[in-house]
């Protein structure tokens, strides 16, 4: 049932959580807080661990102290951007 409101002699319904006791309302924050904060976050730390771990084990540069210098640079890299 949606609430109904009189504005200038007109009557308004809205459209809207009624309370915000209700399982509703709890159901939508938990719901945007899922979607909007944890899928993402969940979603961005495995694809920064897929990149990683391709990198390290990929073969290319062989297993020089520079190519292993260079691999620690850009793992350095993306923790920093993932914090």
């Amino acid at each position: 049932m949606s609430p109904k409101f009189k504005y200038q002699d007109r009557e308004i319904e809205t459209c809207g959580f009624l309370e915000k006791d209700s399982p509703s309302w709890a159901a939508f924050h938990i719901a945007f807080f899922l979607s909007s904060y944890v899928v993402p976050l969940i979603l961005i730390s495995v694809l920064y661990m897929w990149m990683l771990s391709r990198l390290w084990r990929s073969s290319v540069g062989g297993r020089s102290a520079e190519s292993k210098k260079g691999k620690k640079r850009v793992t350095r890299l993306v923790v920093s951007v993932g914090d």
